[in-house]
């Protein structure tokens, strides 16, 4: 989304504002930067991975690593309803090995679950990190019918 940490963090502390007021459940940040962004805009062939590959680490991926690491915790105190948060901060695009013509985002995803409460009269929260299955099963149930059913709009 952003070049630098810096405006990427700017960003994160404008959200948290929007979305302490809402009543968000599940928040899943990728931090990429802009000139991967750009060579998947323009068309660059992406390389054809099975559904297994890892991505490729990005070379410069080391300068998001205070900000992948103080995310969670900040969108957990930031946001009283939030229950889960993924974050990843390298990954790339990559054919569809199922559909030719497609294309996805691959990446490695750190996924917590958010667990509040009150303590000496004050919110505190806890961050249980969650496997990847765990995380991927959510995000396809956050995402499937049966859970757009219970939501009250």
């Amino acid at each position: 989304m952003h070049n630098t940490v810096a405006l990427a963090h700017g960003w994160l502390d404008g959200c948290l504002l929007l979305l302490s007021a809402s009543s968000t459940l599940c928040v899943r940040l990728r931090l990429l930067d802009r000139d991967r962004v750009e060579r998947i805009r323009v068309g660059c062939p992406a390389p054809r991975l099975s559904p297994e590959s890892s991505p490729r680490p990005a070379s410069n991926s080391r300068k998001w690593e205070p900000l992948r690491d103080a995310a969670p915790r900040l969108l957990a105190e930031g946001i009283p309803t939030l229950r889960y948060v993924a974050v990843s901060s390298s990954g790339h695009m990559a054919r569809d090995t199922d559909d030719p013509g497609g294309s996805s985002f691959r990446e490695s995803v750190r996924w917590w679950r958010v667990v509040s409460g009150v303590v000496a009269e004050k919110r505190a929260v806890e961050l249980i990190e969650i496997s990847a299955e765990e995380g991927q099963r959510l995000d396809e149930y956050m995402r499937g019918e049966a859970f757009a059913n219970t939501l009250q709009l």
